[in-house]
């Protein structure tokens, strides 16, 4: 049992394991992760927090976007002889710098 200070939402904003002065806090059972919150103010149980789920989600897909584009990238230097296909390493780098910005900006 911890307790817990929680938004109006039900999420949680801090836990402690004693009652802290001048705070409204809720003495509840543990999360069962960092990814929980109340289904109400205190609520009745944890449930997932959907946002923090789809954030992390989000985050690994581009991510893996980033490792793949990488490797695609190291896979078609390696592949082209650099003389015969006339590319320079600085059109290699601006095209790595584009396509980092690309993932960023999804």
């Amino acid at each position: 049992m911890r307790y817990y200070d929680l938004d109006i939402t039900g999420r949680v904003k801090g836990s402690y394991a004693v009652p802290q002065p001048g705070k409204t806090l809720h003495l509840l059972e543990d999360a069962p992760d960092d990814k929980s919150k109340r289904d109400a103010v205190p609520g009745v149980k944890w449930e997932p927090d959907l946002e923090i789920i789809s954030a992390e989600a989000v985050t690994t897909a581009r991510l893996a976007t980033r490792v793949k584009a990488m490797a695609d990238l190291k896979t078609l230097i390696a592949l082209h002889d650099a003389d015969k296909s006339k590319v320079k390493i600085e059109d290699i780098l601006n095209r790595l710098h584009q396509i980092e910005i690309l993932i960023d900006a999804r």
